[in-house]
């Protein structure tokens, strides 16, 4: 086990996001049962949500809601031992991440016992309901006091969850006695506003590659300016927020190719520098580096490698010392970060597979090519990344589940592999280019929780 030194992460998986897509025709609400070590077999649903029984003890239950009004949910299952049961509240998967945001309100069992099924118990100050227990508290959350244009159904409470941020409580069950679940749900104000909002077409058109403007607040104003590729956008998506939630305010330029090299970004700048009128030197939305980093007084500019190239030390030579010299010639005011990269997951079929090569291993070369070179161009500090995604990793309450084999053509939309606690994407349906959604693979970039955990490095 490696040392890891100057990473103080907090590895409490909470997401900063607003929901950015158009809404589906039937948007859903979720619910999980699974047992420990207990097999539980689907039964009915009396309000037509879909059960699908995704293995001896794991029951997936979905059914349509709509905004502004409560919809009764209900299912039954049956424990075939003595033994315990979670019942996980949550909104619809969403494979592009964003998160889905359900209010569920009045949940009664008959068949086993829940404790504070109508959310008005607080267990502490800080609002969680007595009885429960929350992934990343804080996003999740219970609404209380009768709002007259988001009412609870029942009471004074009612708690707001999504796919990520979700809610569950374990039961005590009995072999072969039935359980009934009925629950009230409805999708979330914040996702109905969305929704009017792009019918409207109020959304705003987020370009990537130009630097994001910062919302007024009182507190301190940071500028960054990123010189990377598709995982310095992952590392980032979520840093806006996480400033602004603190009272402070970001201007965050983009200097970003997706599996762009330091290499390749070194080339780039003298192909501006041969001829600036030459539009191969202007990759950054019709803009050379030079360009971005004369455009802002940044206070922070970070250097990424490719994350294939990120364990060979000879590929970072002599692009991060050219790029650290460009950086101070046209932006003398910034300090210089290197933004460490992060090891594929453990079931990589690619890089990992062909090189025989553990996760580990994939970690600790880049880890030390990072530290060389960042000893080198005499950068700042390192942003270590890397490093808190694999101490997440080897933390027990996060170790990755996953299956050893997985045949993609036994899954049918939306069903997915179980991967619990993954970092990464991994399994996912996706439609881009494709008339009907595919099952895709992706083993290197961020999904959600983990798109929050690097903003918060």
């Amino acid at each position: 086990m490696p040392t890891r030194k100057h990473c103080f992460v907090a590895i409490g998986l909470v997401l900063l996001v607003a929901r950015a897509s158009d809404l589906k025709a039937q948007d859903k609400a979720r619910i999980d049962l699974k047992g420990d070590k207990t097999a539980i077999k689907a039964g009915a649903s009396d309000t037509g949500a879909k059960i699908t029984q995704k293995s001896q003890n794991v029951i997936y239950c979905e059914q349509a809601v709509t905004a502004g009004k409560w919809e009764k949910f209900a299912l039954t299952f049956t424990p075939e031992a003595d033994g315990k049961v979670d019942v996980m509240l949550r909104g619809e998967f969403q494979a592009n991440g964003v998160q889905l945001w359900i209010d569920y309100d009045k949940l009664e069992l008959a068949g086993a016992t829940i404790v504070n099924g109508d959310f008005e118990q607080k267990a502490d100050p800080a609002n969680v309901p007595a009885g429960w227990q929350f992934k990343s508290w804080g996003k999740s959350k219970v609404v209380r006091g009768k709002d007259e244009s988001h009412p609870p159904h029942s009471g004074e409470a009612y708690v707001v969850v999504s796919h990520v941020n979700c809610i569950w409580q374990t039961l005590d069950v009995k072999k072969d006695q039935a359980v009934t679940l009925t629950v009230y749900a409805r999708l979330s104000a914040s996702d109905a506003q969305d929704a009017q909002d792009a019918a409207s077409g109020e959304k705003k058109d987020e370009k990537k590659m130009q630097a994001t403007k910062p919302k007024s607040y009182p507190g301190k104003l940071v500028r960054i300016l990123l010189i990377g590729n598709s995982y310095s956008q992952n590392a980032s998506e979520y840093l806006p927020a996480l400033v602004e939630s603190q009272g402070n305010s970001l201007v965050l330029g983009h200097a970003e190719i997706g599996g762009c090299s330091l290499e390749k970004h070194w080339t780039l700048a003298q192909k501006f520098e041969a001829n600036p009128s030459d539009f191969q030197g202007k990759p950054y939305s019709k803009r050379s580096l030079r360009e971005l980093l004369e455009s802002d007084t940044w206070d922070i500019v970070t250097l990424q490698q490719h994350s294939w190239l990120s364990r060979d030390l000879k590929t970072y030579r002599p692009f991060a010392a050219n790029l650290a010299a460009y950086i101070r010639k046209y932006a003398p005011q910034a300090k210089i970060l290197v933004h460490e990269t992060w090891a594929y997951r453990t079931d990589d079929m690619g890089l990992l597979k062909k090189t025989h090569t553990t996760q580990e291993q994939m970690y600790q070369a880049l880890h030390d090519a990072y530290q060389v070179i960042a000893k080198e161009i005499e950068a700042d500090r390192i942003i270590p990344t890397g490093t808190a995604f694999q101490n997440a990793r080897q933390d027990p309450r996060w170790k990755l589940e996953v299956p050893d084999n997985v045949d993609p053509s036994a899954y049918k939309y939306p069903d997915l592999p179980v991967q619990k606690h993954s970092l990464v994407l991994g399994w996912a349906w996706s439609k881009k280019g494709k008339a009907t959604p595919q099952l895709i693979y992706d083993p290197k970039h961020c999904n959600a929780a983990s798109k929050y955990l690097a903003a918060v490095v």
